[in-house]
C-alpha cells in the first residue's frame, strides 16, 4: 500500500483504510474489505446519524414519561426514561459514513465517531481522481522546515528523514521549501494520509528517486 489512513482503535488492534495500485482494503471492527480498484465504481462521504436509537430512544422516553405522568414514578420506569435518553444522546451524533459501489454491490461503511470528516477527505480524493482518471494524482513532496535539507534518497531500502516530510494535491506556489513531484504508487513507503488545511498526508520517510516525477512529464496528469 502507498497510502493509510489510521483509524481511531483500542490495544493493539490495527484498524485502517489503505490504497495501493490495485487494491482499496478497510479493515476495522466488524467489517473487513479488500476490493480490486478496477471492480470500484462509485465512492462518496457525508455525515449521518444513526436512526435507530435516535427514534426508539424518542419512543421510549415518550411512553416512560407518558407512564410516570398518568400511573406512578416506579423505578423500572425512572430507569426506562434513563434509558430512553441515553439512546436519544447516542443517536444525536454524526458519524462519517463512507459509500461504495463496487462488483453490483453497494455498502455503507460507519467509521468511528472520532473520526472527522476533513480528516479522511483526502483519502476519499485520491480514490475519487482514480476513478475518474483511472490513475492516481500527482503529490508534491516538500520538508517542513528549512533545517531539513534532505528530501530524496537513493537507497534500494526505506530511508528515515531528519524530519516530516508533507504532501499535497498542487504545487504551493509561495512556498520557499525545495518541493519535488511524486507518483504516489512508487513510494518505498506508505503515506500516512490526514487532512490538514492543504496538507494532505505526511510521512517519516524520504522520498524514493523512483518515485520522482520529471517537470516534462507533468502534463500527463
Amino acid at each position: 500500500m502507498f497510502a493509510i489512513y489510521n483509524l481511531p482503535s483500542r490495544g493493539n488492534s490495527n484498524k485502517f483504510m489503505g490504497l495501493s495500485s490495485l487494491y482499496l482494503e478497510i479493515k476495522m471492527a466488524g467489517k473487513e474489505l479488500k476490493v480490486p480498484l478496477q471492480e470500484v465504481n462509485k465512492v462518496y462521504i457525508e455525515k449521518r446519524r444513526k436512526l435507530a436509537p435516535l427514534v426508539l430512544g424518542g419512543i421510549i422516553t415518550s411512553l416512560s414519561l407518558l407512564s410516570i405522568f398518568l400511573y406512578s414514578s416506579r423505578l423500572e420506569i425512572i430507569a426506562l426514561v434513563a434509558l430512553g435518553l441515553l439512546l436519544t444522546y447516542y443517536g444525536m451524533f454524526e458519524y462519517t459514513v463512507i459509500w461504495l459501489e463496487f462488483s453490483n454491490q453497494n455498502e455503507m461503511i460507519w467509521l468511528p465517531t472520532k473520526v472527522k470528516l476533513e480528516s479522511v477527505r483526502p483519502f476519499i480524493a485520491l480514490l475519487e481522481f482514480y476513478l475518474n482518471k483511472r490513475q492516481f494524482p500527482v503529490l508534491y513532496a516538500s520538508p517542513v522546515s528549512h533545517e531539513d535539507s534532505r528530501l530524496v534518497h537513493y537507497e534500494d531500502h526505506p530511508v528515515k528523514s531528519t524530519g516530516t516530510i508533507i504532501y499535497q494535491f498542487g504545487k504551493a506556489r509561495e512556498s520557499t521549501m525545495t518541493q519535488v513531484a511524486v507518483n504516489p504508487t512508487l513510494l518505498d513507503y506508505p503515506l500516512n494520509i490526514e487532512g490538514q488545511g492543504k496538507v494532505i498526508a505526511e510521512s517519516e520517510y524520504l522520498v524514493n528517486a523512483a518515485a520522482l516525477i520529471e517537470s516534462n512529464s507533468l502534463n500527463l496528469t
